[in-house]
């Protein structure tokens, strides 16, 4: 009998010790969320399109203190800011149907400050005087800065912010200035406020813009902008993993390298609207997943030449949601139906961000086109939290496995990101990390940050934890417009032809296959060849590939980017693919 117990007891410790493991590995979706939950509203306040600056900046610190009623229990309305972009008014009819929202009256801004008040308790104003300049690229902290410290003082003392030319309607509503943030520095805001912030999110946007300012009040982030000491010290304050709001000055590397050296995710969404409420309650939303390759239904007998084209910038959050679904240059290009363009995308931060842009996304995905999850969020693994020290490892272990729970999820397959160095030895660890931690999936793409196609086609094979090699396939062309850094790999639609069936004629004769990819860069404006006069024939995204698959070799068999990753791994191990295929789901 004590036998028949010992047994009973190490099986029930091994089905525990399973349990945990795959607990600790698919970690539950409340700890997996690396954004601030926002509650949801019951109805709607709406606010009338404005384009005057100091109505604006009023209201946005209104949506972020009725947001942070609504989750504190305090009130059950929120504010959307209308917009005569469609996408938005898409999405508002979405969150709408989802949430049975009730919308109630139109107000402009005195209205809403008056209906606000009556809603939740405003504790008074900060005062603050508009930047010198609108232009993003120009920037003086000295100047400029009061815009930013004002918002951090009112999601802690419960205030609005008010430009000085408006300062008569806040003392007409009966409201009493708490600060003059005209002469407190953003340091010095900081480190009265540091107590009562939250560490959970960050931002960067120049104060001339008073987007994303409703979530940086309602869920209190620091905030900052430039390139500077000041910035970097919030950023080393934030929890790793955390994502960055907005987008900041100078060279992009120059940003999103420190963002980086600190395990923050920077997510590329300065020009988003109504981006708090579009938030409302997506963890609790029961999402569809997208469509990928079933690699039992590939014919790997057939063909030797395989080729895709795979969408840059997936990770930008404000391009996603604010055109790029309802585009017909991107995601609603008619050309998808017949040519099979791979997009790197956001599909973990959309979903927690913008559910309904995330619904619409795979209710209109066709058949053939794959979605890669791009990075997370934008940061360089090779560099991740990196000047956190000994803890960087787990820092970043941490932060994939999250990434592993929102792929799971989303039903995405293929994983991607930017390099900073490719090729480094710390770049060959990230890869081990994301193999290890990141289930199921088909295989990693991976660019150079300059030139994307800086790995030229390499592979790299790395063993998960089952032992089964997974590919890193780095890209060995570019479409991207007058790029001139390797240059004999990158080109337009009338150039870039000929260099890819070069390669095909030099592996055809040396007797190998092709599984090559390009990365397409998502900005380039590129002209038909066929039609090079006709201003009509200029287009980005997806019109420019198939110009270019036009006029490839016969041979080349155009894919996508999951199905080329799983050819090439029938290519590289197929006693191994075929026993994987078995089991894949």
């Amino acid at each position: 009998m004590k036998f028949l117990n010992a047994i009973f007891a190490i099986i029930i410790l091994a089905s525990c010790s399973s349990e945990q493991s795959t607990d600790y590995s698919m970690q539950s979706l409340e700890s997996a969320y690396w954004w601030p939950q926002q509650k949801s509203p019951s109805a709607i306040l709406e606010f009338k399109e404005s384009s005057d600056y100091n109505e604006n900046t009023l209201v946005y610190s209104l949506a972020g203190l009725m947001a942070q009623g609504v989750n504190q229990g305090e009130t059950d309305k929120m504010i959307w800011m209308q917009t005569s972009n469609r996408s938005y008014e898409k999405w508002y009819e979405g969150l709408q149907s989802r949430l049975n929202l009730q919308i109630h009256d139109e107000y402009n801004a005195e209205q809403l400050l008056a209906e606000c008040i009556k809603e939740i308790d405003i504790k008074g104003y900060v005062l603050f005087k508009k930047p010198e300049s609108f232009d993003w690229y120009k920037y003086n902290a000295t100047d400029d800065e009061s815009y930013n410290v004002a918002c951090m003082y009112a999601g802690v003392l419960g205030a609005v912010t008010i430009e000085e030319g408006l300062e008569e309607m806040a003392i007409k509503a009966g409201l009493k200035m708490l600060k003059d943030a005209r002469s407190i520095s953003s340091n010095e805001c900081f480190n009265e406020l540091k107590d009562q912030l939250n560490n959970n999110s960050v931002m960067t946007m120049h104060p001339a813009y008073p987007n994303l300012r409703d979530f940086g009040i309602a869920h209190k982030s620091p905030i900052g902008f430039g390139v500077n000491d000041y910035v970097s010290k919030i950023l080393e304050w934030t929890k790793p993993g955390s994502p960055l709001l907005g987008w900041n000055i100078g060279g992009e590397s120059e940003f999103v390298i420190p963002s980086t050296f600190y395990g923050i995710i920077n997510t590329a969404n300065n020009w988003c609207l109504n981006y708090l409420i579009l938030s409302s309650n997506s963890i609790n939303e029961e999402l569809p997943k997208f469509k990928s390759v079933d690699p039992s239904t590939i014919d790997y007998e057939k063909g030797n030449h395989f080729h895709s084209f795979l969408m840059s910038d997936g990770d930008n959050m404000q391009w996603t949601i604010g055109s790029f679904v309802l585009s017909d240059s991107y995601w609603a290009n008619p050309y998808l139906s017949s040519v099979p363009v791979s997009f790197t995308s956001c599909p973990s931060n959309i979903s927690m961000m913008a559910p309904d842009v995330y619904k619409e996304m795979v209710r209109t995905q066709k058949d053939g086109i794959s979605v890669v999850e791009y990075g997370g969020g934008y940061h360089y693994p090779d560099l991740f939290a990196s000047k956190r020290g000994d803890e960087a490892p787990v820092i970043m272990r941490d932060f994939v496995r999250k990434v592993h729970v929102h792929m799971k999820r989303t039903g995405t397959k293929v994983f991607g990101f930017i390099a900073h160095d490719l090729d480094s030895k710390a770049a060959m660890e990230a890869y081990q990390v994301y193999v290890d931690e990141l289930e199921d999936i088909a295989g990693i793409v991976a660019v150079q940050y300059a030139p994307y196609h800086g790995g030229l086609g390499d592979v790299y094979w790395f063993k998960n934890k089952k032992g089964i090699e997974i590919p890193v396939v780095t890209a060995k062309y570019s479409m991207w417009k007058d790029l001139t850094m390797m240059e004999d790999y990158a080109g337009n639609p009338k150039t870039l032809p000929a260099k890819i069936n070069r390669d095909l004629e030099k592996d055809k004769t040396d007797g190998k296959k092709t599984f090559s990819w390009t990365s397409v860069h998502a900005w380039s404006k590129f002209h038909n060849p066929s039609y090079p006069n006709n201003p009509g024939e200029l287009a980005a995204g997806v019109s420019p590939v198939k110009w270019t698959t036009d006029e490839l070799l016969k041979d080349i068999n155009v894919v996508s980017i999951e199905e080329l990753i799983w050819r090439l791994r029938m290519e590289h191990n197929p006693k191994e693919t075929k026993e994987v295929i078995k089991h894949w789901n």
